[in-house]
């Protein structure tokens, strides 16, 4: 729930009921999971059907938020005035009106209406005027939560409709039908809109969205699950061909991450360390698990923290290695993309990068389901809260024009968007996918491919496992194997650190490249820029 005055967060609420509130016990309000007359509205129940809307009764009473308040519905001062709806959390409280137009039956509280085809009796969905939505819970035991009910859809917010005048990009189609002459002159800049409507303004806390504190973690169902093929991950990298199936699977992993980034909300901790652990999954994942989706039991998950990584955990249980999803779809300008219930919008470098590197047939459906392939599957790195028109500190990259300058042939660790060299000169993230974009595949199994002769460039994603492997386990082959070496590596406590003083002559680097925003970014940590052929 939001207001037109957003309370202040306190970083060590626990969701309480807080220190103010005068007394609210347990026999206040009406409507604990129950009509005024008794009679029981728990259970497994649609949204509301056939009246307008609940009456005050339904609504009084206890619930949580989605963002970890504790609310408390009860009448108001006045008999027949609004009902007061108390937001509490961390010490702090907070009360908004809680109203019924007459005229319409719609509800209102603060600055947000009502979700009536979305609201139940234990599940209520709030909206505000430009899109944010708040999800209000019956605790357990008074009308949600209880034994046998439906745990209902706590994510109905996840792909918002189209707003009269709100989307940029018109309709959505299915990717590949696309209008050339509308994505070559799709529009960019610093839009005002976030990425997600569904992101509030509030900083979030840690909260149970499941309510499972009193179940221990979640339960493992890896073993009912198939054994995931390496070629549907990599289907058509060695042929450079797009493949429907490998998109479909893709697509299912892709909503299924998206998910979990969706439930971890304005959690920012949480949202980069889950960049760095699918980032670091490429690396680490052991035999049978699949491509991109940590298994439920992989320790990398552990580098959550309790509550996220519970979430996280409890919405991968359903995803099954190997399940198809819907073909990514976008706007007829590209503008945005649409994969399964999660929608974004494309930056304008992007498209245009992807465009320029386009090395498939002369297929205009192709390459537009192509494209929305390879911008999906980044998305899943990118931390929602930062503008789409940026990108995060894994994708940055030294300054292309010095790279021409230092004369680099070769990117070891690149992208479709962020490469300098020509195309079959670079390796990604993604070369099942962004073959056709001129990725030559990725590390590192692609360092045999690349001449001996070649002057590389070597800016690994500084996250745990890439920085271990190639300066704890690879350093030495690296710079022994090709001619020259032009090399970025963060200045960090880590076991590999002593490693850094045979970089003689390195120089600290003060911002790395955003291809996307077309601007230099300051480095919020020390960056060490090395060039040689010789280790000291």
């Amino acid at each position: 729930m939001t207001s037109n005055e957003q309370p202040e967060i306190n970083e060590d609420g626990d969701g309480g009921r807080g220190k103010g509130r005068r007394g609210r016990g347990k026999g206040r309000g009406k409507g604990r999971g129950g009509h005024a007359d008794g009679s029981d509205v728990s259970g497994d129940m649609p949204p509301w059907v056939g009246p307008p809307s609940p009456n005050a009764a339904v609504l009084e009473g206890e619930w949580t938020d989605s963002l970890g308040h504790a609310v408390f519905v009860e009448a108001g001062p006045r008999r027949r005035g609004p009902l007061m709806a108390t937001l509490c959390r961390g010490g702090k409280e907070q009360t908004l009106s809680l109203r019924c137009d007459s005229s319409t039956g719609a509800w209102a509280c603060g600055n947000a209406v009502m979700d009536l085809n979305n609201s139940g009796p234990s599940c209520l969905v709030w909206v505000t005027s430009d899109g944010r939505r708040s999800v209000w819970l019956r605790p357990e035991g008074q009308g949600g939560g209880g034994a046998g009910q439906k745990m209902p859809d706590l994510m109905p917010w996840l792909l918002m409709p189209d707003l009269p005048g709100k989307n940029r990009g018109g309709p959505l189609t299915p990717a590949g039908t696309a209008n050339e002459a509308s994505i070559g002159s799709t529009g960019g800049g610093k839009a005002g809109r976030r990425r997600w409507a569904s992101i509030l303004e509030e900083e979030a806390e840690d909260e149970d969205l499941w309510n499972q504190s009193a179940k221990g973690e979640v339960e493992q169902k890896n073993d009912d699950k198939e054994e995931t093929t390496e070629a549907s991950a990599s289907s058509g990298a060695a042929t450079g061909s797009h493949n429907d199936n490998s998109v479909a699977v893709d697509s299912s992993r892709i909503a299924a991450l998206l998910d979990v980034r969706q439930v971890f909300g304005n959690d920012r901790n949480a949202q980069e360390v889950l960049s760095h652990i699918l980032m670091d999954h490429d690396l680490l994942r052991r035999d049978g698990e699949d491509a991109m989706v940590p298994s439920l039991d992989s320790p990398l998950w552990e580098r959550l923290s309790e509550l996220p990584r519970r979430n996280a955990l409890q919405r991968l249980a359903s995803f099954k290695a190997g399940d198809r999803g819907f073909l990514p779809e976008t706007a007829p300008d590209f503008s945005e993309v649409r994969c399964g219930r999660h929608r974004f919008p494309v930056a304008a470098t992007d498209l245009q990068a992807l465009i320029r590197r386009w090395s498939g047939p002369n297929d205009m459906p192709q390459r537009v389901a192509a494209m929305a392939h390879v911008v999906s599957l980044y998305r899943i790195l990118e931390n929602p809260l930062n503008p789409y028109w940026e990108r995060s500190s894994m994708q940055l990259g030294w300054d292309s024009v010095q790279r021409k300058k230092a004369g680099v042939e070769y990117e070891l660790f690149a992208s479709p968007f962020n490469a300098r060299v020509e195309n079959g000169h670079y390796c990604s993230r993604w070369p099942h996918a962004e073959a056709l974009f001129g990725s030559l595949g990725a590390y590192p199994d692609v360092i045999d491919k690349i001449p001996t002769s070649a002057i590389v460039g070597i800016n690994p994603p500084f996250s745990e496992a890439y920085l271990d492997h190639v300066i704890g386990k690879s350093l030495d082959t690296l710079v022994n194997r090709f001619k020259r070496v032009h090399l970025t590596i963060p200045v960090r406590e880590a076991p590999w650190r002593s490693q850094l003083h045979r970089l003689k002559g390195a120089s600290f680097v003060k911002q790395f490249w955003d291809s996307t925003a077309l601007s230099d970014k300051a480095l919020a940590q020390p960056v060490l820029y090395w060039e040689g052929s010789e280790l000291g």
